[in-house]
């Protein structure tokens, strides 16, 4: 008789990356209003950004870069009020389904969070500036080490998002330091486990548009956009509520979720 043998053990962080969608879709689907007036307000902006700044094929270049990362910024802030919801949805068990503009309690903390922990991704604005024909090797090694620094204390002091978002008395930067100690890493591969399927996507079905020029590539990019980051910023919430609850250590603790 052949003996049934178990499956491999799935990796914690494989784990991860599939609650962050299956959790940050359920948000989207439980909560309709909330998500389809943020969708409306993203689309709106994204639109008015598009037109100012019409997409060009090949466009590169320091000045780009920035342009892109203001409106990362601007959509996080529009979008701040439906990620708390997943937050508090998660970790509280509260769905309250409204509308987008009837913001939610700990949007201010975390929204200053939110767009302070993108700073760190200023430095791909300047690496770009210096990859010319005469840049510094040196230059760049050191702009790279303060990227990958900044991009770790990010992930450990990202924790903070979720309990902003459920106004969590523990939501201080030196808890969460300590909280997050040695898990630098394991946070870095559940993030990129989580989005680089969400990117490869996205730059495949960017593919075939790339050509295209006038009114309706500004309608289709404005559209593209506004989906990514309200599908973005659902996982991504779902993912760092996950996060918080796998390895917040002392933080994971009442009254985060009940």
């Amino acid at each position: 008789m052949t003996r049934l043998v178990d499956p491999p053990p799935i990796p914690a962080v494989v784990l991860l990356a599939r609650d962050a969608w299956r959790l940050g879709l359920a948000a989207i689907r439980g909560m309709p209003v909330l998500f389809g007036t943020t969708f409306a307000l993203l689309l709106a902006f994204e639109l008015v950004f598009h037109v100012q700044h019409p997409p060009v094929p090949g466009q590169a270049g320091t000045a780009a870069l920035l342009w892109g990362f203001a409106n990362d910024i601007a959509t996080d802030v529009l979008g701040a009020s439906a990620f708390v919801g997943v937050h508090r949805a998660i970790l509280l068990g509260e769905a309250a389904d409204r509308p987008a503009w009837r913001l939610p309690p700990g949007y201010d903390g975390y929204v200053l969070w939110l767009v302070g922990l993108s700073l760190p991704l200023l430095p791909f604005a300047v690496m770009d500036a210096m990859a010319g024909p005469g840049y510094s090797l040196q230059g760049m090694a050191a702009l790279l080490l303060v990227l990958v620094g900044g991009v770790a204390v990010t992930l450990r002091l990202a924790l903070l998002l979720p309990l902003h978002a459920t106004e969590a008395l523990v939501a201080d930067p030196g808890t969460v330091w300590d909280a997050t100690r040695g898990t630098a890493w394991r946070l870095l591969a559940a993030v990129l486990l989580t989005f680089v399927p969400m990117e490869a996507g996205a730059a495949l079905l960017a593919g075939p548009l790339r050509g295209m020029g006038g009114a309706e590539a500004v309608v289709l990019a404005a559209l593209g956009d506004a989906f990514k980051a309200l599908l973005w910023g659902a996982v991504g919430a779902a993912l760092w509520s996950r996060l918080l609850q796998t390895y917040g250590g002392a933080l994971a603790q009442p009254p985060v979720w009940r």
